[in-house]
């Protein structure tokens, strides 16, 4: 069984009064969950504040991505939660909780928020939550392979070709490279509207594209310098069978 003895170090320091405060304040089920995990990432590290993304809110809390932004808006509208600095699209943003309760604030449901806003209403301008491009429209629109994470750990077979035709390397590239981003949305909770595009980006980047076409010309094939003895064995393979062809038609 796992050790939960506070001897050996398994413990976060809390005043007292600040757990009493969180016990009978007015606040929802998810929000209270938001206030122990910001509690748990900095006084349970002996920091004020932490960065935390809204990833590690939802694995922390069992809460959907709605669900976080909505109530960590309504714990900063109660002076509850501080965003101390807002995030962007690769760092997450700082958080920390106010421990001065008295300083918290019952606020009047009409002016919190039930649901999650999107970008460009009035609540969204005050950029209380930096949430990307992580609206309903953009969530909605995100059916096609393409638009999934998903694409990136199962490349459709002519996307490969394409991207080997491409770009100066092989499948081994491709494969390594799309897993090594995929491992990078997981971890810091990244969405792209298209993930093929994502991909083609970071490829062209890394090798770069090719830039001469592949001729014959009197027979003997004129290839890059830089294209692999794979790729040209395969391609004087392919002409012999085009000589033979033409020799027998």
């Amino acid at each position: 069984m796992e050790d939960l003895q506070v001897e050996n170090g398994n413990f976060t320091r809390i005043v007292n009064k600040v757990i009493d405060q969180l016990a009978i304040f007015p606040m929802t089920h998810a929000e209270l969950c938001m206030c122990l995990f910001v509690i748990r990432k900095t006084w349970g590290f002996n920091k004020k504040e932490d960065m935390i993304s809204l990833t590690q809110f939802e694995e922390g809390t069992n809460q959907s991505r709605m669900t976080v932004i909505k109530s960590l808006k309504n714990l900063q509208t109660k002076n509850i939660v501080i965003q101390v600095k807002q995030g962007d699209r690769i760092n997450g943003s700082i958080w920390k909780l106010n421990k001065y309760y008295d300083t918290w604030k019952v606020v009047n449901r009409d002016i919190l928020v039930k649901s999650c806003i999107p970008q460009g209403s009035i609540l969204s301008d005050k950029k209380v939550v930096y949430t990307g491009i992580h609206t309903k429209d953009i969530i909605k629109t995100n059916t096609k392979t393409e638009r999934t994470l998903n694409y990136l750990k199962d490349i459709p077979q002519e996307d490969i070709e394409h991207f080997r035709q491409t770009f100066k390397c092989d499948i081994s590239n491709i494969k390594t490279k799309a897993n090594s981003l995929y491992d990078y949305c997981k971890a810091k909770g990244r969405i792209y509207k298209n993930y093929k595009a994502f991909l083609s980006n970071a490829l062209r980047k890394d090798f770069g594209e090719r830039t001469q076409p592949l001729v014959i010309k009197d027979e003997k094939i004129i290839i890059e310098k830089d294209r692999t003895p794979e790729e040209q064995e395969i391609i004087n393979k392919g002409l012999e069978k085009v000589r033979q062809v033409l020799k027998n038609g």
